[in-house]
């Protein structure tokens, strides 16, 4: 079984099902990050064996964000996204780019890294990150409203955080 698909399996069967569908996850697509990353505008040109090197600055300060890509770690937690709709292929490709963002960003750490806004710019990160993991709820769903049949997709990427102060 694939490694980032385990580790979701095993934090649903732990009870941490974080807004989670429960079942369904043998059916769930899994999608190579890297290959992503290199059509992503923000990001392409930058991917150099499996791992992508960026520094985040602004007026306050600036830090070194790396995300590398491991399938065969053990990850520490996850990030993920819903989305409902119709069925077109869109907003599935914008939640997948949403979450593949996120370490760039700075929009997702650990609640326990005791990172905060105060000291952002004190720490160089580095992510470590899985295969992105696509679950599909297909069914009468509510859309603007109206009950339709669509699909609900839960995108999750597994995650190993680490922090060094500058």
């Amino acid at each position: 079984m694939n490694n980032s698909l385990e580790f979701i399996k095993n934090r649903i069967a732990e009870g941490h099902t974080d807004r989670m569908p429960v079942d369904g996850w043998e059916d769930a697509n899994i999608i190579n990050p890297i290959s992503n990353y290199e059509r992503m505008p923000e990001i392409c040109g930058v991917v150099k064996d499996n791992e992508i090197n960026v520094t985040m600055q602004c007026q306050e300060g600036s830090s070194e964000i790396t995300v590398k890509y491991d399938p065969n770690i053990k990850y520490e937690y996850f990030t993920m996204r819903s989305v409902t709709h119709d069925g077109t292929l869109a907003f599935i490709l914008d939640a997948i780019e949403e979450i593949l963002l996120r370490p760039f960003r700075l929009a997702t750490v650990p609640a326990d890294s005791g990172v905060t806004q105060n000291n952002f710019f004190k720490y160089d990160y580095e992510y470590i990150i899985g295969d992105v993991i696509i679950h599909k709820d297909f069914g009468m769903k509510d859309i603007n409203g109206h009950k339709w049949h669509g699909v609900t997709n839960t995108i999750v990427l597994p995650i190993k955080f680490s922090k060094r102060e500058r």
